[in-house]
């Protein structure tokens, strides 16, 4: 299992709703740190981020670089598997309402306290802590994807598409899916990629294909998971091979034999994590970190999760 820092994407909220309605109970402090899962599956992971790779060099500062929206357009996390998060915010709001230091402990009985909060204030707090779910996945959405700028718009909207049936289907649905994604990104590239081809399903950015040491974060997100994978010698994993010392194994070659299409991949169990440093104002910090665990493609978990949604989140039919 490898977990990648997914940089940049982070974000920060603040908590504003503090006002008093009547009773101050003492509660002791307690551990700021709230782990959020969000189960996702291999074959969306293995397909988000596509690179062309020259003579090899992997670790170069000009390789090409381009992502799916897939992640972007569908991210979701179920309330039920926020719900923690949502009563640590709670209690600690509450908790610093009444004085007490941030973090606070025994969130499960301070929560229940909120009615100590004025009803228009507890509907400030609802709405705040439901925005910082919202928007910590929209941040990280667009930190990761870019947009229509930065990313393929991947037609989903009927069954018979590529992506969908990649998900209902059987292994040749889902090596059309690939195929054709691997294609289609290399074309926009390098339109000089022999065996790159487009296809209407993928939209292609709005912008040029640009390196990973590109200025805009959604490129230098992708330089710096593969400067991670160098660091933990899991480079040539990511590049498709099937054992840290083996060769990395691409999804395109060009004619010419020196330029390779790559996706990134990734392994069961690796996690990729951003985070949201919440401030309880006046008090002090909640950190929510949201794991984006790599689940086996038919893994039955997938369906308690939808991380992308009820079309595209759930286990695979195979």
């Amino acid at each position: 299992m490898v977990q990648y820092q997914l940089t940049g994407c982070d974000s920060t909220a603040t908590l504003t709703a503090l006002a008093l309605d009547s009773v101050a109970p003492s509660i002791s402090a307690g551990a700021n740190v709230v782990n959020i899962s969000m189960r996702i599956q291999k074959f969306f992971m293995d397909t988000l981020f596509g690179v062309i790779v020259v003579d090899g060099a992997t670790n170069s500062n000009d390789t090409l670089c381009t992502r799916s929206n897939v992640l972007q357009a569908n991210l979701q996390l179920l309330q039920t598997n926020y719900q923690t998060a949502d009563d640590t915010l709670t209690a600690n709001s509450v908790g610093n309402t009444l004085g007490m230091s941030v973090p606070v402990s025994n969130v499960a009985r301070l929560k229940e306290l909120v009615d100590i909060m004025t009803p228009a204030t507890q509907v400030t707090l609802e709405t705040e802590i439901a925005n910082v779910k919202t928007d910590s996945l929209s941040n990280a959405g667009t930190a990761i994807c870019g947009g229509e700028a930065k990313s393929f718009q991947i037609d989903s909207s009927t069954p018979d598409k590529l992506v969908r049936a990649a998900v209902t289907g059987d292994a040749v649905a889902k090596a059309a899916y690939v195929e054709a994604l691997a294609k289609a990104m290399a074309i926009y590239m390098d339109s000089t990629f022999s065996s790159g081809q487009a296809n209407v399903e993928f939209e292609v950015p709005d912008d040029a294909a640009a390196t990973v040491s590109d200025a805009e974060q959604v490129n230098d997100l992708v330089q710096k998971i593969i400067l991670q994978a160098n660091s933990l010698g899991t480079t040539n994993k990511l590049f498709g091979a099937t054992t840290a010392t083996g060769d990395p194994v691409p999804e395109l070659t060009d004619a010419g034999g020196v330029k390779a299409f790559h996706f990134l991949h990734f392994e069961v169990d690796d996690v990729l994590t951003f985070k949201n440093t919440v401030s309880i104002a006046g008090g002090g910090n909640i950190i929510l970190n949201f794991n984006l665990i790599v689940a086996g493609d038919a893994n039955p978990g997938l369906d308690s999760f939808k991380t992308l949604g009820d079309d595209l989140g759930v286990a695979f039919a195979v």
